[in-house]
């Protein structure tokens, strides 16, 4: 064995490992964005999908003690909670003595139902005791049927969980307090002590559970401050609350109505659905790279395009290949998991193992629904794992590009299944996510109060939508010959950097237009913490810093594309569309706002309810808008006049300019309103921002220039902020309350308006989308070829 040969063996394979463009792309440029890029992912949706806000009863609050101070003008003081953000999800309903007049009918009926579970809960408890100073007795037929009853009527109960305060327990408190001696730490501990009820096997339930003792032992740490200066007293108080259990009878004051079963639903909401959607990716993943770029590696491409089938033909013959492969993967891990578990069960009763307690298996009804579901997933994956598969040039290459959809299946699976996270009508409708949580949902229904089935259709039909769209972009790829055909791309340094500096093109790339784009997001991601300093300032300094950072955050926007334009691009002009456009097309521009404005905000008002929360931090930015300390001309420059200058030289600059390359314009409009909306994050703005995008890519590919487009995007803005900085004139009755009324303190468009508006929407659009372009195919902008 020579050492010379393996020194020589490895340098040439590791020569041609690096001479592959693709590959070089993999191992170093994508791990480099895809991680980030998760990690924008994850703190979107972790900002999006905040647990819900739960409903904690709490019966007899009047006998609290006065000091500390626990309940504060309703809510429970948030210097208990270690972050601010945990107050706003426990939500209080309160006894008072003034229920009758100044509750509502809704928490009137929360409030009688919980009274009713806790005397429910003191019978079963009367019971236990007597149960326990009889050893002799056999199971008490009332206990259990108290005790099914307790558990099924809290499943069904809206709030989290039911704190009932006994009477007097003030001054037994303040007693306690005044007894407790270094000689005797321990005194009065049999006084009657909070009842607590929650459902260990509610997610909701539990999580809320768990913040509220969190909050009582913080409580309960401050109280023992007050005799902490004349007494050294040792932290004994903590207890009570949760933990300890009362001297006469013994039992805890603390209880969980969660059923076996429950907990066993619980469990199978989890471990099912994670390894459902996973072995239905696998089973996708390995037929799509076999007969996509397997066809290639076999030369066996060719012979198949010469055949009397027609292309979409072809692709819609392996599609349908892979989906078998997935469903039969899916279905046969589906039948294993039922299977095996059913084995386990039957051999557990004779076990040690029957310690566990109850961990029967779903029903029939939700294996079957599993598997239904299941259906339109194979769908998407195996269309997604089609396209990736057709693109890459050899096996290895298609290794290389699937791997990374695993890896983001694999972190939205594991989102899905995390605590709190509940399906809701907004995240039912996104890829993967509303699969993954109607198939957890199903798994706790009945247990669950949550309608699963209701979600069954729009989880469907969305679902098979992204999969025709993953089909459509796979047959897309079947038509393009460079994709079919391209060899093998080497790198060279030196060529690549003569390339870039010597031949440039005169528009971008597709791929410079996407890479553009992700690396704005990058570096917004590795910005935050600056922004978070900024909205963290004082209150003083507070609205000159939300000015600040949004100024901060358009130049982020725009640094990128004019750095691309000029590095990659030949035409700096032609990149970014700087000419005067028709003197029609302007006008549109300047007119659309004012029609489509009303609209898109009446939109917005009727998605309210469908929409999650807006985030803290946006609503400080949005506040900004109707803050009287900052000037109408600041507040026009900040969120009017730089992101219509930023944002249309980098959307509808060089990202239009890169997608229009495809020789598709109506393909490249939408994509870049699809990025523009996505840039926003905030789903309520998503939407309104990708149907703005699609008129403002119009604009642009119709008068061939961005004048229109910044017209377009500084009216748009600067109304809404007037709008905001007049609200307490509309107040007031004018020659506008025929256009504009006041509803829970915000301006409404009446219906005079939104008509006039959607008949002038209709009209203008119609002008715009019928409107040809005014420039000569060899001066247009958007010719690839010109120079």
């Amino acid at each position: 064995m020579k050492l010379r040969n393996i020194r020589l063996i490895f340098f040439r394979e590791l020569r041609d490992q690096l001479r592959d463009r693709r590959t070089l792309f993999m191992m170093v440029v994508l791990p480099i964005l895809l991680y980030p890029c998760i990690g924008i992912g994850i703190s979107y949706m972790t900002t999006m999908f905040r647990a819900q806000p739960r409903d904690i009863i709490v019966l007899g609050n009047q006998y609290l003690p006065d000091r500390p101070t626990l309940i504060e003008s309703g809510r429970i003081s948030p210097r208990f909670f270690k972050g601010q953000s945990q107050s706003a999800q426990l939500q209080l309903v309160l006894e008072t003595p003034e229920a009758d007049t100044t509750l509502t009918e809704q928490q009137q009926t929360l409030l009688t139902e919980a009274r009713e579970l806790v005397a429910l809960m003191q019978q079963q408890q009367a019971i236990d005791d007597w149960d326990e100073q009889h050893p002799e007795r056999v199971e008490n037929p009332e206990y259990l049927k108290l005790q099914k009853e307790i558990s099924e009527r809290f499943t069904r109960f809206p709030a989290a969980v039911i704190v009932s305060i006994p009477a007097g327990f003030d001054d037994f408190v303040n007693e306690y307090l005044e007894r407790l001696s270094p000689e005797d730490p321990v005194a009065a501990h049999n006084f009657e002590r909070p009842l607590v009820m929650f459902n260990s096997a509610d997610e909701a339930s539990n999580t809320a559970y768990k913040r509220l003792g969190d909050v009582f032992g913080q409580w309960e740490r401050e109280l023992m401050k007050l005799r902490e200066t004349q007494l050294n007293i040792p932290s004994q108080f903590m207890e009570p609350l949760f933990e300890r259990r009362i001297s006469d009878g013994d039992r805890r004051n603390v209880e969980d109505v969660a059923q076996e079963v429950q907990r066993a639903a619980n469990i199978w909401s989890r471990f099912f659905p994670t390894l459902l959607i996973l072995m239905t990716l696998t089973g996708a993943f390995y037929p799509a790279v076999d007969l996509g770029a397997g066809e290639k590696e076999r030369g066996t491409m060719e012979t198949l395009l010469i055949s009397p089938a027609a292309r979409s033909e072809i692709v819609l013959g392996k599609f349908f290949t892979i989906l078998v492969f997935s469903l039969v993967t899916a279905f046969f891990n589906l039948a294993s998991m039922g299977l095996t578990g059913f084995y386990m069960i039957t051999m557990i009763g004779e076990s040690s193992l029957s310690q566990m307690g109850d961990i029967k298996l779903p029903s029939v009804e939700s294996f079957a629904l599993m598997g239904l579901l299941t259906i339109p997933l194979a769908m998407l994956f195996s269309a997604m794992s089609l396209a990736l598969a057709t693109f890459a040039k050899s096996t290895k290459e298609g290794q290389y590009y699937l791997t990374p959809l695993m890896v983001v299946v694999m972190g939205l699976t594991i989102f899905c299944m995390s605590p709190g996270i509940e399906i809701s009508p907004f995240n039912s409708v996104l890829p993967v996510v509303g699969l993954g949580l109607l198939l957890k949902t199903l798994i706790l229904s009945p247990l669950s109060e949550i309608n699963a089935y209701g979600y069954i259709l729009p989880v469907m039909v969305t679902s098979i939508g992204y999969s025709l769209l993953a089909l459509w972009w796979a047959i897309e790829q079947f038509y393009r010959e460079e994709v079919l055909f391209r060899e093998s791309e080497e790198f060279d340094l030196k060529l690549w950097v003569k390339h870039l500096l010597r031949e440039k093109e005169p528009l971008p790339t597709v791929g410079e237009a996407v890479f553009c784009f992700l690396l704005i997001l990058l570096v917004q991601f590795f910005s935050a913490g600056t922004f978070q300093n900024l909205m963290s300032a004082p209150a003083s300094e507070q609205s000159s810093a939300i000015v600040m950072s949004l100024m901060l955050q358009q130049l982020i926007i725009v640094s990128p594309a004019l750095f691309m334009g000029v590095l990659l691009t030949s035409n700096f002009r032609k990149t970014f569309r700087l000419r005067l456009p028709p003197l029609k097309i302007l006008l549109l521009g300047g007119i659309l706002p004012l029609c489509l404005l009303p609209l898109a905000m009446q939109l917005q008002s009727a998605l309210e309810g469908f929409f999650p929360p807006i985030p803290d931090a946006v609503q400080q930015q949005l506040g900004a808008l109707s803050n009287s300390e900052i000037s109408l001309w600041v507040l026009l420059l900040t969120f009017a006049l730089m992101p219509a200058i930023c944002e249309e030289l980098t959307f509808r600059g060089l990202v239009l300019s890169g997608f229009v390359r495809g020789n598709r314009t109506n393909v490249a409009i939408v994509f870049s309103a699809v990025l523009f909306g996505f840039l926003h994050m905030i789903p309520q703005q998503v939407l309104n921002a990708f149907l703005l995008g699609l008129v403002l890519g119009l604009l642009a590919i119709r008068s061939g220039s961005l004048l229109p487009g910044v017209l377009f995007h500084l009216v748009n803005n600067g109304c809404s902020v007037l709008l905001q900085q007049n609200v307490k004139e509309f107040e007031s009755k004018g020659w506008w309350s025929s256009l504009i009324s006041m509803r829970d303190g915000e301006p409404q468009f009446t219906i005079l308006t939104l008509v006039l508006c959607s008949v002038g929407a209709v009209v203008f659009l119609t002008l715009l989308i019928r409107s040809k372009n005014d420039v000569s195919p060899g001066l247009h902008p958007d010719d690839p070829h010109q120079t």
